[in-house]
């Protein structure tokens, strides 16, 4: 199933949107906490913000 959503991919950089897919299914998966997962998406954010993506 891939659903896609426009307004949310619009405005979101792609590794972003790449980074909370994994981190979902990694807490679905008991793989990391929301913690840590949120933690690693506002690092791809910041990291795709310093490059102007």
């Amino acid at each position: 199933m891939n659903v896609s959503y426009a307004a949310f991919d619009a405005l979101v950089q792609a590794d972003v949107t790449t980074e909370v897919g994994v981190q979902i299914q990694k807490i679905i998966g008991n793989q990391t906490t929301p913690e840590k997962a949120t933690a690693a998406i506002q690092k791809v954010q910041e990291e795709a913000n310093a490059s102007g993506e």
